[in-house]
């Protein structure tokens, strides 16, 4: 039994898992990924939901607010791309609106992460260099956009590293916030052991 993406995949592996994709070929997840996929990640909207009320519930003041929504909405994003991109895969319905779906499940990754160090980096005085670094996340989210709906399934290693830059670039502000114990940097107070 050959996988339906041209014979780009060697036989599969078993019910639950194809064999790696060759090259710069794209993985077909069986069936049962998909569906896989489908109700872990359309179990967690409603979820998602209730936490950006939450949120803005407990918010107080708008920087905070600005926060819940744009954590909040990205999170709802994610889970609601992600299972409409896996629904149509698994269904083979509707295959035109099949591409758009893939390239938001991928492009909704880097809001996700931009998103998700928005509070850390906002709600906090991390100097100029986190203002610096919280630009730059948002640049990379848009580059990592435009990379998704240009090479979609190409060059895999790039778009890799450009998740794992957007991860980690964050950690370089930690050495500019201000800890709660004055105006020493958290570095400088963990080596004082205050």
């Amino acid at each position: 039994m050959v996988c339906c993406a041209g014979g780009q995949h060697g036989p599969l592996k078993s019910r639950f898992m194809n064999r790696p994709a060759v090259g710069n070929n794209p993985y077909i997840p069986t069936p049962l990924e998909h569906i896989a996929n489908c109700v872990t990640h359309g179990l967690l909207i409603v979820p998602s939901l209730f936490a950006i009320l939450q949120l803005l519930r407990l918010a107080d003041n708008t920087l905070q607010v600005v926060n819940a929504i744009v954590y909040g909405l990205a999170l709802i994003a994610l889970f609601s791309l992600s299972t409409s991109f896996h629904l149509l895969a698994w269904t083979g319905k509707l295959r035109s609106l099949l591409h758009f779906f893939h390239v938001c499940d991928r492009a909704v990754i880097y809001f996700f992460i931009a998103a998700s160090y928005m509070p850390w980096l906002t709600l906090r005085d991390s100097g100029a260099l986190g203002q610096w670094v919280h630009g730059v996340i948002w640049v990379l989210a848009l580059l990592g956009t435009v990379f998704s709906c240009v090479f979609l399934d190409r060059c895999k290693r790039l778009e890799t590293s450009l998740y794992l830059i957007m991860g980690i670039c964050p950690s370089l502000s930690v050495f500019s916030m201000v800890s709660n114990y004055g105006d020493m940097s958290f570095p400088v107070c963990v080596l004082h052991g205050k």
